[in-house]
């Protein structure tokens, strides 16, 4: 069990004791009890309420009218150096509530362990719990969390989502027959249900199987036409089959619906260049380039092209390519081979250095050149 930080029940004895205080002393001012009574008739119901979600400061919205009503009756009859001192110190203890606040939802994870806490049994802090862990990559733990709340939910809606999470976990751990015997199970529920369709093209692709995925994909498209996912998809898995001129019309379909797509425009100067076209791919990245000016895709690509042809452009892009990812070991050989053509020798010897410390093979011919 994950261990959430306790400083707010702390916070909360302290108000307790202070309201008790404050009651003990003023409990003659009628206009300051009729406040009170108003705080608590509005506030006590919530205290029977299990929590979905630990944010409830909502259910004060109502009830706080009442501490308002206490206040100003309070301070009605109060000397200014005593408002001072009350003041200080609502300051000091709401402050303190808001540091114990932060510190116990200081992430999106810590937020949902912390309702998952207060309320084991509400199956949305345990979606949310395994659908943070599964962008994180912790896929045990989401299978963990998904499964949890899977025998926990009876609404419909929330029980696709869940099952979705679950295979996407086994998918990312490599269960991909697994992942897929639910999905078509959960299919042959939902047959209308494009996403599913889509999901179970990703799984064949990560078995090998191409046919079957086209089948999927254009199946998913068949019932929705827009389904950006499987249009992008499709013309991914057409360029690396080779089939050029159908990888880019679904690329150029995926920009029309999606104008701003720099990932769009780049996959179309790819198709570009694969047959050799490098005026128009340079054309395409330049235009992705301009809606992700540091895409490191895009900037890679178009430096890779400007060096092709020696176009001194090229020291520009693929020298902020690895100032934005110093690790990318081709990006450092591309550099490196730029260098080489233009003579610049000390420079090019430096950046071979760098991406086979990365990794990357520089071919003997390279270094021997760089011996001379």
């Amino acid at each position: 069990m994950h261990e959430v930080n306790g400083g707010g029940y702390w916070a909360g004895l302290i108000i307790v004791a202070v309201i008790i205080g404050v009651i003990t002393a003023f409990h003659r001012d009628q206009r300051f009890m009729i406040g009170i009574a108003f705080f608590i008739s509005f506030l006590l119901p919530k205290c029977f309420v299990k929590l979905n979600f630990p944010a409830m400061e909502h259910h004060f919205y109502l009830a706080e009218i009442g501490i308002w009503i206490a206040v100003f009756s309070v301070v009605y009859r109060m000397s200014f150096r005593k408002m001072v001192f009350i003041s200080v110190g609502v300051i000091i203890i709401f402050s303190y509530i808001t540091y114990c606040r932060n510190r116990v939802w200081e992430s999106e994870k810590a937020v949902w362990l912390d309702a998952f806490q207060k309320n084991p049994e509400a199956s949305p802090a345990l979606i949310s719990i395994g659908l943070v862990y599964l962008k994180s990559g912790n896929y045990k733990l989401a299978e963990r969390y998904l499964l949890k709340a899977l025998r926990k939910c009876k609404e419909i809606n929330r029980l696709v989502l869940i099952i979705r999470g679950i295979v996407e976990a086994y998918r990312k751990e490599g269960h991909v027959n697994k992942a897929e015997q639910i999905l078509y199970a959960l299919y042959k529920i939902l047959p209308g249900d494009f996403t599913l369709l889509h999901s179970l093209g990703i799984i064949c692709v990560q078995k090998g199987e191409y046919k079957r995925a086209e089948h999927y994909y254009l199946a998913a498209l068949k019932i929705n036409p827009y389904h950006l996912r499987s249009i992008f998809n499709l013309g991914l898995l057409y360029l690396n089959q080779g089939e050029i001129y159908k990888a880019r019309s679904y690329f150029q379909k995926y920009v029309k619906l999606k104008p701003r797509s720099a990932q769009g425009y780049l996959y179309i100067g790819l198709t570009y260049e694969r047959e050799g076209g490098i005026p128009q791919a340079i054309f395409w990245y330049e235009k992705a380039l301009h809606y992700e000016p540091d895409s490191i895709s895009v900037n890679f690509a178009l430096g890779s092209m400007y060096a092709r042809i020696g176009d001194p452009r090229a020291e520009y892009y693929l020298r902020k390519v690895v100032v934005l990812m110093p690790d990318k070991a081709d990006a450092w050989y591309n550099l490196g081979l730029f260098y080489l053509e233009r003579r610049k020798v000390y420079q090019a010897e430096e950046c071979m250095r760098r991406a086979e410390r990365l990794g990357y093979p520089v071919p003997g011919e390279i270094k021997e050149i760089l011996k001379k």
